[in-house]
């Protein structure tokens, strides 16, 4: 069970400093923290703004962690500031941890409602900012996400796109949540940005279709959720994608180092990747 004083009050929320790659980790034991660590990626096709946001309420125990989708850059190479995607990462945080701090017993419906009002809230976000909205320059904001709410030794689930959660149990680690984004990559890239996030994204009836949180109703279709015994668990682990190659490449470091050599070796992997 976790024990909210443990939380440091300035750990609470991070939603409006957090920077690509976001991480939460949380250590069990007689005393549990949660870490926020962050790192910014360096891009060279652009000045690419902070997009990745996370929050955490240590008294409902509910980690969020929202990635805002890439958006094409602008005939003149610039990126818009603030991002749409940034605003709406911030928006599916906030609506999230407030709706889960409304329910006092979790279950599987009340899950999927906390989702769909995310989403909602992102629907209305792009009503206002994109009254006329194409799939280019003027797409709609969007998220990859994952959510998770701690009740007891029970941990409820939802995630979509390629945000992730993994529990560690020493050297032993188990995907709790993870990408769901790969097998619509290729796809993606033959039919261009613009097409494929026409054709692709959120919809359900394409064999190669994925799911992002654009406020569209059916990327609800592309959620999936989970409920899991985390007693068998030292640590969990909530990232964005950045953090995705240590996972696929280093696992155990997930399980043995504190969150910011975590974010250490991230980056040097990052780094390593654009070479």
């Amino acid at each position: 069970m976790i024990n909210p004083a443990r939380v440091t009050p300035e750990s609470r929320n991070l939603a409006s400093e957090v920077e690509p790659i976001a991480v939460v980790t949380a250590d069990f034991g007689p005393q549990w923290i949660s870490h926020f660590s962050t790192l910014r990626n360096e891009r060279r096709d652009c000045d690419k703004p902070s997009e990745d946001r996370a929050a955490l309420d240590p008294i409902r125990q509910t980690v969020v962690i929202a990635d805002g989708i890439t958006r094409t850059v602008g005939s003149d190479g610039t990126y818009p500031v603030q991002s749409p995607s940034a605003r709406a990462a911030q928006l599916f945080c906030e609506t999230v941890v407030a709706r889960a701090s409304q329910v006092s017993e979790m279950n599987a419906e009340t899950m999927a409602a906390i989702m769909s009002e995310a989403n909602e809230s992102i629907a209305s976000l792009n009503r206002e900012i994109f009254p006329d909205f194409d799939y280019g320059e003027r797409d709609r904001a969007g998220v990859a996400a994952v959510v998770g709410v701690i009740e007891g030794e029970s941990l409820w689930l939802a995630s979509i796109a390629d945000c992730w959660c993994v529990g560690a149990k020493g050297d032993d680690i188990t995907r709790l949540a993870w990408e769901k984004t790969s097998q619509a990559r290729p796809e993606y890239r033959r039919l261009g940005e613009q097409t494929a996030r026409e054709q692709l994204r959120n919809k359900p009836e394409h064999p190669k279709a994925y799911g992002a949180c654009t406020g569209e109703p059916e990327a609800m279709h592309f959620v999936e959720y989970s409920k899991v015994d985390i007693s068998r668990f030292d640590r969990l682990v909530f990232s964005s994608d950045g953090l995705l190659p240590i996972a696929e490449e280093d696992p155990l470091s997930l399980a043995s180092l504190p969150a910011k050599q975590l974010m250490q070796l991230g980056q040097l992997l990052d780094r390593a990747h654009q070479e």
